[in-house]
């Protein structure tokens, strides 16, 4: 067998006529920046993520950014961040001349753990930008109380999260913004990059509208210095394509996690992800502790399993963070045992059987 760890082949081919069709009307169209399909799409997705304002931007890394700007974002501010998550989250904030400070991770669900929150807020500290990593949502709850009694912002980062909830609602609309990711490889993916963030504040919809397409308000009325960041309307209509098939694609993601949950005897791993009470998690990875993780996907790689490592070091242990030591004992811990098996909707029944009984015999 040859299981990729996301088939986006196979997931394209169920739904390619109407791919097909959506692309061929841009080109008759020739709105390939902005327009119709961009609309609808901001119209859908903040349907779709429970929020009043969505704003398109280019990817999910300039939606960090641009959400950033919104909310005041000035040299010196620190803004704290989970140990373990991908760069984007901390280097957006070096860009505005502001610094990430790090935070560990709760040891369950691998987010931003808030019991250490509290001690690394300083005079300095302007927000907290948790990450619902892999799929699980961080405990928005005692993170919203502390932005709260402290006065600071949030942004939610749910690249890796669409459609997971907390406590029975949806991610990115507890804080002040939500920003998402749509690479190709995400739940809801285009075929190159997009992103978007949402938010419930018409002011911070209207500054990142503007700040994402150079500060205008209509064509060559500038208000202030922006960036060029939109999302092209090819992106825009795959995606108007895929956000049908979305909440389809999620419970398949979520019945896998169940199988290999049944499925995989703890005395082969470390540890197997959980779920926290209160959390709806959305399956982007299915993240395995193991004691050797070169060992382990060196394994599955001759049984024809793909696999990969989300993410092999910290933050913290980026040579461009070292200004200081971090702690960051629980990020260590998942970044030196993590292995990602295959987490797709379109897996084949023998195929997870085949996972599982190679996982078994290890």
């Amino acid at each position: 067998m040859n299981i990729l760890q996301l088939n986006l082949a196979r997931l394209h081919l169920e739904i390619k006529s109407e791919i097909d069709e959506a692309i061929s009307k841009i080109f008759d169209a020739s709105a390939f920046i902005g327009g119709k399909q961009v609309e609808e799409f901001e119209q859908s997705f903040s349907q779709l993520a429970g929020s009043q304002y969505c704003v398109s931007c280019a990817n999910g890394t300039d939606a960090l950014y641009i959400a950033t700007k919104s909310l005041g974002i000035k040299p010196g501010d620190e803004v704290l961040v989970p140990a373990m998550s991908w760069v984007s989250t901390s280097e957006i904030l070096s860009q505005s001349g502001a610094r990430p400070i790090f935070v560990d991770i709760d040891p369950v669900s691998y987010c931003i753990n808030p019991e250490k929150i509290i001690e690394n807020i300083t005079e300095k500290t302007v927000g907290i930008i948790p990450v619902h990593l892999y799929g699980h949502p961080a405990d928005m709850g005692k993170i919203m109380k502390i932005a709260t009694d402290y006065s600071l912002w949030v942004i939610e980062d749910c690249a890796q999260a669409h459609l997971a909830e907390f406590n029975g609602t949806k991610v990115g609309t507890f804080g002040d913004m939500g920003t998402f990711s749509f690479f190709p490889g995400k739940n809801l993916g285009a075929v190159g990059d997009a992103g978007a963030l949402i938010t419930g504040r018409n002011d911070l919809a209207e500054f990142a509208g503007k700040y994402s397409n150079h500060g205008q308000v209509n064509k060559h009325a500038h208000e202030f210095d922006g960036i060029n960041s939109r999302m092209d309307g090819v992106q825009a209509a795959i995606l108007n394509v895929k956000i049908k098939h979305i909440k389809r694609w999620t419970k398949a993601r979520c019945e896998l996690a169940q199988k290999y949950t049944a499925g995989i005897d703890e005395k082969n791993v470390l540890a197997k992800p959980l779920v926290k009470q209160g959390a709806k998690h959305a399956w982007h990875l299915y993240s395995l502790l193991v004691e050797e993780p070169d060992k382990f996907q060196d394994m599955l790689s001759k049984n024809g399993i793909a696999s990969s490592r989300n993410y092999p070091q910290p933050l913290t242990r980026l040579k461009q963070y070292k200004f200081k030591s971090w702690e960051d004992a629980n990020a260590m811990r998942l970044a030196s045992h993590v292995v990602n098996i295959p987490m797709c909707p379109m897996l084949k029944d023998d195929e997870v059987d085949h996972i599982l009984k190679v996982i078994s015999n290890a």
